[in-house]
């Protein structure tokens, strides 16, 4: 359970940090909406994903 976890925590980290990566480049090129939603919305969301991803891997190093 604790290396499912892990793995879960892993892959959301990394698509926390591919969503905030690609809005702020979007952003930087004038790019204000990404699939109808504004990049500020989706760089918040990665930065959300990435601590849940964080979370997940605390969790795992406290068991």
């Amino acid at each position: 359970m604790s290396k499912l976890i892990e793995n879960i925590a892993t892959t959301v980290a990394f698509l926390g940090v591919a969503l905030t990566i690609g809005s702020g480049l979007a952003r930087l090129f004038g790019m204000y909406h990404l699939g109808g939603l504004q990049t500020m919305t989706v760089f918040n969301g990665g930065m959300g994903l990435m601590l849940i991803g964080i979370v997940g891997k605390l969790h795992t190093l406290k068991r």
